[in-house]
């Protein structure tokens, strides 16, 4: 599940870089899901709707692997983190009280001089830092190339499952 953490974090961009890289065929997914075999692996993209706060907590809960985006651009002046806006710092909350699976913060958006690359990032994982699990990992994602080695590194991952998820299992449903 893909999760802005700013209003002004553009998922569909991300979205679909993540599906054509999964997918060899050049047409459109029309689904959320892939299977790739040379990732050898099976990924449902799904984006969290930003303002909904019902959505993104059934989201998470079914989630396998939570990733948050934050862009560099989106300075949010309306809380103390110029990353997060105040419904990601709802949700984020909201998250933590109901149990995160694995997480992972994409940086997006990101200059192409190394130099400043690499600054802005480490600003926004200091920024970010606290807001996520110990084991969290920032990767900055805008290329393919930064997706592929995103990709590359979360074949090899053993993702987390909440404790709660195998007392209770959950489903959702595209449609009833």
């Amino acid at each position: 599940v893909l999760f802005a953490l700013c209003a002004t974090v553009d998922l569909e961009s991300l979205a679909d870089d993540l599906l054509s890289l999964l997918s060899k065929q050049s047409s459109a997914v029309l689904s959320g899901t892939v299977s790739s075999s040379e990732y050898r692996t099976r990924v449902t993209v799904l984006k969290a709707p930003h303002g909904d706060l019902l959505s993104c907590m059934e989201m998470a809960k079914v989630a396998d692997l939570l990733v948050f985006v934050a862009s560099t651009r989106s300075l949010c002046e309306e809380t103390d983190s110029y990353f997060i806006d105040s419904f990601g710092n709802q949700c984020l909350s909201v998250f933590r009280s109901i149990g995160l699976p694995s997480t992972a913060v994409f940086v997006r958006d990101l200059p192409t001089e190394v130099k400043q690359r690499n600054e802005l990032k480490k600003i926004c994982t200091s920024s970010l830092a606290s807001e996520f699990p110990e084991d969290c990992k920032f990767y900055p994602a805008d290329t393919k190339d930064d997706l592929h080695k995103f990709l590359s590194l979360f074949k090899e991952q053993r993702l987390k499952t909440p404790h709660w998820r195998t007392q209770r299992s959950y489903l959702v449903a595209n449609k009833v």
